[in-house]
Protein backbone atom coordinates (compact mmCIF):
# COMPACT_ATOMS: atom_id res chain seq x y z
CA UNK A 1 0.00 0.00 0.00
CA UNK A 2 2.70 2.60 0.95
CA UNK A 3 4.65 1.57 -2.19
CA UNK A 4 1.82 2.32 -4.18
CA UNK A 5 1.13 5.41 -2.46
CA UNK A 6 4.91 6.55 -2.82
CA UNK A 7 4.71 5.50 -6.62
CA UNK A 8 1.47 7.25 -7.34
CA UNK A 9 2.89 10.51 -5.55
CA UNK A 10 5.77 10.11 -7.52
CA UNK A 11 3.99 10.13 -10.90
CA UNK A 12 2.51 12.71 -9.90
CA UNK A 13 5.25 15.39 -9.33
CA UNK A 14 7.18 13.97 -12.05
CA UNK A 15 4.76 14.63 -14.47
CA UNK A 16 5.38 17.46 -16.74
CA UNK A 17 2.75 20.19 -15.93
CA UNK A 18 1.38 21.92 -19.23
CA UNK A 19 1.71 25.86 -19.15
CA UNK A 20 -1.08 27.99 -17.38
CA UNK A 21 -3.22 29.14 -20.55
CA UNK A 22 -4.92 32.13 -19.29
CA UNK A 23 -7.86 33.43 -19.53
CA UNK A 24 -8.33 37.14 -20.70
CA UNK A 25 -11.52 38.71 -18.94
CA UNK A 26 -14.74 38.62 -21.94
CA UNK A 27 -15.30 42.54 -21.25
CA UNK A 28 -11.06 43.15 -22.67
CA UNK A 29 -11.47 41.16 -25.70
CA UNK A 30 -14.77 42.29 -27.14
CA UNK A 31 -13.27 46.04 -27.41
CA UNK A 32 -10.51 43.90 -30.25
CA UNK A 33 -13.97 42.58 -31.33
CA UNK A 34 -13.61 38.84 -31.71
CA UNK A 35 -15.35 36.48 -33.88
CA UNK A 36 -18.99 37.39 -34.19
CA UNK A 37 -20.18 34.14 -31.99
CA UNK A 38 -17.24 34.14 -30.08
CA UNK A 39 -19.51 36.02 -26.93
CA UNK A 40 -22.26 33.67 -26.88
CA UNK A 41 -19.33 30.66 -26.89
CA UNK A 42 -17.87 32.24 -24.51
CA UNK A 43 -20.43 33.28 -22.52
CA UNK A 44 -21.85 29.04 -22.57
CA UNK A 45 -18.86 27.85 -21.93
CA UNK A 46 -18.81 30.24 -18.27
CA UNK A 47 -21.84 29.05 -17.54
CA UNK A 48 -20.84 25.36 -17.84
CA UNK A 49 -17.89 25.59 -16.40
CA UNK A 50 -19.85 27.14 -13.24
CA UNK A 51 -22.46 24.19 -13.30
CA UNK A 52 -19.35 21.51 -13.34
CA UNK A 53 -17.27 23.04 -10.49
CA UNK A 54 -20.56 23.98 -8.50
CA UNK A 55 -22.50 21.06 -9.01
CA UNK A 56 -25.06 20.65 -6.54
CA UNK A 57 -23.14 23.29 -4.59
CA UNK A 58 -25.60 25.25 -6.64
CA UNK A 59 -28.75 26.17 -5.47
CA UNK A 60 -32.03 24.77 -7.59
CA UNK A 61 -32.37 28.31 -8.71
CA UNK A 62 -29.12 29.44 -10.16
CA UNK A 63 -28.46 25.92 -11.52
CA UNK A 64 -31.79 26.14 -13.61
CA UNK A 65 -30.64 29.73 -14.63
CA UNK A 66 -27.27 28.32 -15.35
CA UNK A 67 -28.36 25.40 -17.74
CA UNK A 68 -30.82 27.47 -19.51
CA UNK A 69 -28.38 30.32 -20.15
CA UNK A 70 -25.98 27.42 -21.92
CA UNK A 71 -28.84 26.27 -23.76
CA UNK A 72 -29.67 29.58 -25.07
CA UNK A 73 -26.26 30.86 -25.80
CA UNK A 74 -25.50 27.86 -27.69
CA UNK A 75 -28.49 27.53 -30.22
CA UNK A 76 -27.43 31.59 -30.87
CA UNK A 77 -24.22 31.18 -31.40
CA UNK A 78 -24.76 27.91 -34.04
CA UNK A 79 -27.34 29.78 -35.74
CA UNK A 80 -25.23 32.83 -36.05
CA UNK A 81 -22.55 30.67 -37.72
CA UNK A 82 -24.85 28.85 -39.91
CA UNK A 83 -26.57 31.97 -41.42
CA UNK A 84 -23.09 33.30 -42.47
CA UNK A 85 -21.03 30.17 -43.62
CA UNK A 86 -22.92 27.00 -45.89
CA UNK A 87 -22.89 23.88 -44.02
CA UNK A 88 -25.89 21.93 -41.63
CA UNK A 89 -26.72 22.85 -38.56
CA UNK A 90 -25.39 20.17 -37.54
CA UNK A 91 -21.99 20.71 -38.32
CA UNK A 92 -22.18 24.11 -36.73
CA UNK A 93 -23.38 22.44 -33.41
CA UNK A 94 -20.43 20.29 -33.02
CA UNK A 95 -17.97 23.21 -33.99
CA UNK A 96 -19.66 25.31 -31.52
CA UNK A 97 -19.75 22.61 -28.69
CA UNK A 98 -16.21 21.91 -29.28
CA UNK A 99 -15.10 25.30 -28.95
CA UNK A 100 -17.08 25.67 -25.83
CA UNK A 101 -15.80 22.60 -24.36
CA UNK A 102 -12.66 23.70 -24.63
CA UNK A 103 -12.96 27.39 -22.99
CA UNK A 104 -15.17 25.66 -20.45
CA UNK A 105 -11.85 23.73 -19.71
CA UNK A 106 -9.69 26.91 -19.40
CA UNK A 107 -12.30 28.25 -16.69
CA UNK A 108 -12.36 25.40 -14.53
CA UNK A 109 -8.45 25.57 -14.46
CA UNK A 110 -8.63 28.93 -13.35
CA UNK A 111 -11.20 27.74 -10.72
CA UNK A 112 -8.79 25.33 -9.55
CA UNK A 113 -5.74 27.83 -9.20
CA UNK A 114 -7.76 29.94 -7.29
CA UNK A 115 -9.16 27.48 -4.88
CA UNK A 116 -5.58 26.17 -4.60
CA UNK A 117 -4.29 29.82 -3.98
CA UNK A 118 -7.18 31.66 -2.11
CA UNK A 119 -9.83 28.78 -0.62
CA UNK A 120 -12.51 29.84 -3.33
CA UNK A 121 -12.67 28.95 -6.64
CA UNK A 122 -15.04 32.68 -7.54
CA UNK A 123 -14.88 34.64 -4.68
CA UNK A 124 -11.99 37.36 -5.09
CA UNK A 125 -11.65 35.74 -8.63
CA UNK A 126 -11.03 38.71 -11.24
CA UNK A 127 -11.77 36.96 -14.17
CA UNK A 128 -15.07 35.10 -12.43
CA UNK A 129 -15.88 38.76 -11.52
CA UNK A 130 -15.64 40.30 -14.59
CA UNK A 131 -17.07 37.48 -16.89
CA UNK A 132 -20.13 37.05 -14.46
CA UNK A 133 -20.81 41.17 -15.18
CA UNK A 134 -20.25 40.71 -18.72
CA UNK A 135 -21.82 37.52 -19.56
CA UNK A 136 -25.33 37.82 -17.96
CA UNK A 137 -26.78 40.66 -20.14
CA UNK A 138 -25.05 38.92 -23.43
CA UNK A 139 -27.34 35.98 -21.68
CA UNK A 140 -30.17 37.50 -20.86
CA UNK A 141 -30.36 38.93 -24.93
CA UNK A 142 -29.57 34.94 -25.86
CA UNK A 143 -32.73 34.16 -24.09
CA UNK A 144 -35.14 36.44 -25.46
CA UNK A 145 -34.18 35.29 -29.13
CA UNK A 146 -34.40 31.48 -28.16
CA UNK A 147 -38.04 32.87 -26.52
CA UNK A 148 -38.71 34.81 -30.02
CA UNK A 149 -37.75 31.57 -32.13
CA UNK A 150 -39.58 29.28 -30.20
CA UNK A 151 -42.55 31.85 -30.31
CA UNK A 152 -42.71 31.63 -33.77
CA UNK A 153 -41.96 27.91 -34.06
CA UNK A 154 -45.49 27.94 -32.16
CA UNK A 155 -47.47 30.17 -34.82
Amino acid sequence: MRTAFVGLALSLILTPVAAAVELTPLKALLDGQPEETYRHVRCAAFYLANIEWGGQALNEAAFEESKSAVSALLLVATLERASKVDGSIEHWAQTVNADVRAIADLYATNYRQSYATRGSAWAGNTLWNSDAETCKPIAEVALMMRAELEKGDEQ
